[in-house]
C-alpha cells in the first residue's frame, strides 16, 4: 500500500459563473482534470504525484498551494513564466446538467513541459501512472504523455480517462491517433457516454468497450452521469445506479469519479501490474459503489469538490 500514483496532465484555472445582483460574475478555482485527479487521490488518503508545468503567476501559485494543502508530491512539477492556462465555465444548455467549457491554451503553461526533465527512470515507488483529458490529444505535451506511456508500458500499470473536449480539439479525426495510441498502452480505460458519442458515433458503447478489453485493457469505466456507470473487464459486465442528488454543478464529477475508482483499487492494494489478478467482481463492485458515491458528492457542491474518505463514511 505504499505504491505511489503519478498522475501526468494540465493544471488550469476555472472561472465558474456565480450570479449576483442580477449579474454574472466568474470565481477562480483550481483545476484541470488530471489536477484535479491527483488532488483527489490525496485527499481520499492514495499517495499521489504531479506532473505537469506550473507558472510562476499568481494563477500558478495558487495551484501549487492546492496541490500542497491537499499533500500531493510536487517533486516532478516543472515551474516557470508561460501564464496559466484557463477555462471559462458556462452554464448548461436546457434540458442538460452538464455545463459547458471555453478553453484558453495558447502560450501558456500548457505548451510549456520540458520532456528532457522527466526522469528516466522514474521515483523509486512509483506503481501506476494517469493520463488524461486535454494535455493527452494537444502538442506538444500529447507526445511527451504518450512516449512516456510507451516507455512505462509493462512496468508500471497505466490508466487513461479520455475525458475529450470537442470545444478545444475540434477536429475528431486528428483526436482519434491520439486517443488510440494511449489506449495501446492503458490497463485502466474510462470513458463517459459523451466521450464515446462524440468519437465513436453510431457505434454501441458495449462494442467500443469490447474493443478496448480484446486490445489490452483490463478495466474499462463508462459514466453515464446521473444515470450511474458500467464497468467492464475480460470476465464481469455490471450497471453501478448512482445516488439521487441535487446537482449545484457535474464540474469535477468525471474527476472524482475516477480519482475514487484508483484509491478503491489502491486501498485494496490491488493498484498494480500484479494486483491485477485481484480485480474480482465483488472488490470492482465496491469500488463502483464509492466512485458514484464521490461523484454525487461533487456534484452537490460547486467546483470540483472531491470528498475525503470520512465525508463516503469510510475510517
Amino acid at each position: 500500500m505504499n505504491s505511489e500514483i503519478l498522475v501526468c496532465g494540465e493544471a488550469l484555472i476555472d472561472l465558474v459563473p456565480l450570479q449576483r445582483d442580477g449579474e454574472t460574475l466568474y470565481r477562480p478555482l483550481a483545476g484541470g482534470s488530471p489536477f484535479n485527479v491527483a488532488c483527489g487521490l490525496s485527499r481520499l488518503g492514495a499517495p499521489a504525484a504531479f506532473l505537469t508545468y506550473l507558472s510562476q503567476d499568481p494563477n500558478g501559485e495558487l495551484l501549487f498551494e492546492r496541490l500542497r494543502a491537499a499533500g500531493v508530491n510536487g517533486t516532478l512539477l516543472q515551474r516557470g513564466p508561460a501564464p496559466t492556462a484557463l477555462a471559462y465555465v458556462f452554464a448548461p444548455q436546457p434540458g442538460s446538467e452538464d455545463v459547458r467549457y471555453s478553453f484558453y491554451f495558447a502560450g501558456t503553461s500548457e505548451s510549456a513541459l520540458d520532456a528532457s526533465r522527466i526522469p528516466d527512470p522514474l521515483p523509486e515507488g512509483i506503481e501506476h501512472l494517469h493520463f488524461g483529458s486535454i494535455s493527452t490529444v494537444l502538442d506538444p505535451h500529447a507526445g511527451i504523455f504518450q512516449a512516456l506511456a510507451a516507455r512505462e508500458h509493462g512496468r508500471r500499470l497505466i490508466s487513461f480517462d479520455i475525458n475529450a473536449r470537442p470545444t478545444v480539439t475540434r477536429d475528431r479525426e486528428a483526436v482519434l491517433p491520439r486517443v488510440a495510441a494511449l489506449l495501446a498502452r492503458a490497463d485502466i480505460v474510462k470513458a463517459s457516454d459523451a466521450d464515446l458519442d462524440w468519437l465513436y458515433p453510431g457505434v454501441e458503447h458495449a462494442e467500443v468497450a469490447r474493443q478496448w478489453l480484446a486490445g489490452g485493457a483490463s478495466l474499462v469505466l463508462l459514466t453515464y452521469g446521473g444515470d450511474g456507470a458500467r464497468v467492464l473487464t475480460p470476465a464481469a459486465a455490471f450497471h453501478q445506479q448512482a445516488p439521487r442528488v441535487k446537482v449545484v454543478d457535474t464540474v469535477g464529477a468525471g474527476d472524482t469519479f475516477l480519482a475514487a475508482s484508483l484509491w478503491g483499487l489502491w486501498r485494496r492494494g490491488v493498484l498494480t501490474r500484479a494486483g491485477r489478478a485481484g480485480w474480482s467482481e465483488p472488490v470492482l463492485r465496491e469500488v463502483a459503489d464509492l466512485a458514484v458515491r464521490a461523484a454525487a458528492f461533487c456534484c452537490e457542491r460547486p467546483g470540483a469538490s472531491v470528498p475525503s474518505a470520512a465525508d463516503l463514511g469510510i475510517a
